[in-house]
């Protein structure tokens, strides 16, 4: 009888063990297999993503791979060859009918814990601020002996603003064709718990 309770004891032992080891949240999260399952998307080399047209990310983070509670909405990307940005040179009104007729689009969803979405929001209002502030700058030490300073404010402004349109973005495509997209920007965690798959292999 004694020996029955001692083994029933360890067995417990051993499922509790087993129970605490799934649920550390000192582990590193791993891919759910389902999600990768679900539709073609995998990585390739140089940290870009490939998720095939008509499947999705996994409803992960795609900057430290924590599981979000809900899916985020999916956002249509838009993209193009970079040869058609010489068209500016030329007009950019014939540069911005070229690229709205030669542009392909994907729809996919990129999420962001609260953590990451919180750090992107504190950075695109910390660039805004600044391309007020620097704007407000260059027009109130505009004409006269402050030119050159206001110039310099002008330009500050635009970089402050470019940065904000860069840290704005959660991924960005460097590729769309008919079949998927190619996109970059998601973490190494991420990227880690996908498939890794070479182009030539596919």
């Amino acid at each position: 009888m004694g020996m029955m309770r001692r083994a029933q004891r360890a067995a417990e032992f051993d499922l509790e063990s087993k129970q605490s080891m799934e649920r550390n949240p000192y582990l590193p999260p791993e891919a759910d297999v389902h999600d990768i399952a679900r539709g073609d998307c995998w990585r390739e080399s140089g940290g870009t993503v490939y998720v095939a047209r008509g499947s999705d990310l996994p409803q992960r983070c795609v900057k430290c791979n924590t599981l979000l509670v809900q899916r985020p909405k999916r956002k249509t990307y838009y993209w193009h060859a970079s040869g058609w940005y010489l068209l500016i040179l030329l007009n950019i009104i014939l540069y911005a009918i070229a690229a709205m007729i030669a542009r392909k689009k994907i729809e996919i969803s990129a999420g962001l814990c609260d953590q990451h979405r919180k750090r992107r929001w504190l950075k695109v209002g910390s660039a805004l601020g600044l391309f007020v502030l620097m704007f407000v700058a260059g027009v109130v030490m505009f004409g006269g002996e402050t030119s050159g300073i206001s110039v310099a404010c002008f330009a500050g402004s635009v970089v402050a603003f470019v940065a904000g349109v860069i840290f704005a973005r959660v991924i960005y495509p460097v590729e769309i064709t008919e079949r998927g997209g190619r996109f970059k920007g998601c973490g190494p965690e991420f990227l880690a718990s996908l498939a890794a798959v070479t182009r030539g292999n596919r």
